[in-house]
């Protein structure tokens, strides 16, 4: 059985995400050639500001105060 795609359901902005598919773990490397590269991604990335906002909204949980989202390192969205 073949899924029909809704055209007009609204897309997840997960979905856009330039980061989708990849490896989780190139988001949580902790030396500078790791983090360059989840950085390389994310600054080409459509929908950086929402996952920006979204990591942000996280930041409590403890899981999501680590790696790369919305094109910051834990440590630059800590000093927003």
């Amino acid at each position: 059985m073949t899924a029909i795609h809704d055209e007009s359901a609204p897309v997840s902005w997960l979905e856009l995400a330039a980061c989708r598919g990849k490896p989780i773990e190139w988001w949580y490397r902790t030396d500078e050639l790791g983090q360059g590269v989840a950085l390389a991604i994310c600054r080409r990335c459509p929908v950086r500001r929402s996952c920006l906002a979204d990591a942000l909204d996280q930041e409590s949980e403890c899981a999501y105060r680590y790696g790369v989202r919305g094109g910051r390192t834990a440590t630059q969205r800590a000093a927003l």
